[in-house]
């Protein structure tokens, strides 16, 4: 994993208490980038409580399509999000 990308979607900003790192797939060369939170923070991508826990909102991936990310860069919300009942 690495902190900035080369040609291709414009390095993202990392949200505030949290962190974004690149990778790239050994498989398709498909460029993403993992979003995640510092401790006592959770990721949130504007979906209900109820999806995030689904989810487990540690993290959130986008991937690059050409030039343009896939999804908006999601905030780092203090709290942490319960485990689905």
């Amino acid at each position: 994993m690495w902190t900035a990308v080369g040609p291709g979607c414009a390095d993202l900003v990392a949200p505030v208490n949290g962190r974004v790192q690149y990778y790239m797939s050994p498989v398709d060369s498909t460029l993403y980038a993992n979003v995640s939170c510092d401790d006592g923070y959770h990721v949130d991508t504007g979906a209900s409580v109820a999806a995030a826990a689904a989810a487990g909102s540690l993290q959130h991936v986008l991937h690059c399509t050409g030039v343009i990310w896939s999804s908006s860069l999601p905030l780092c919300t203090p709290g942490i999000i319960a485990d689905p009942p």
